[in-house]
């Protein structure tokens, strides 16, 4: 689901611990070649406020959203804080 490049780094007291890397220029040339043959979704961009769809309904979950074509990252967690049916007054 989500790719996060690393590499082992051994410590001067000889622990290993993961490092973030970059990608190799050479497998980023090689990915963008492979264009129409990837088999992946559409992004449409990455939000981090709930969605709202036409109908009204709060979508807070984390990850993409298959229906917007957004990636949703740290989204706060409206369960519980919104109405069923909220008033106006509600809303206001």
């Amino acid at each position: 689901t989500v790719c996060r490049p690393y590499v082992l780094k051994v410590l001067k007291d000889l622990t290993v611990v993961e490092v973030n890397a970059r990608l190799s220029r050479h497998f980023a040339v090689m990915y963008l070649g492979w264009r129409g043959e990837w088999w992946l979704p559409p992004l449409n961009g990455i939000a981090s406020a709930p969605l709202l769809e036409d109908d009204g309904a709060i979508h807070s979950a984390q990850g993409y959203d298959r229906v917007s074509g957004m990636w949703r990252e740290n989204v706060p967690d409206l369960t519980g804080l919104v109405p069923e049916q909220p008033t106006v007054d509600d809303a206001a």
